[in-house]
């Protein structure tokens, strides 16, 4: 059975969170779409894997420690 990173058990419907950073964003009057690379790489791959969404899919994590006001 699959397992979150925590050892939690997943099972089809739950609903859960992936960490990502942002690495691009693209505005227009109308929407804005952020480019994401997740935290944790995918085994065996050594990278993040890339996502493109509409800004209003994602929630910043502000209490994040790597978040810095210089960093916005």
């Amino acid at each position: 059975m699959p397992h979150d990173r925590n050892g939690k058990l997943l099972q089809v419907g739950d609903a859960v969170f992936v960490k990502c950073t942002i690495q691009a964003m693209y505005t227009t009057e109308d929407y804005c779409n952020v480019t994401l690379k997740t935290v944790i790489p995918m085994p065996p791959y050594p990278d993040g894997t890339i996502l493109e969404l509409n800004a209003k899919q994602v929630e910043l994590i502000a209490d994040d420690p790597c978040h810095s006001e210089e960093g916005q």
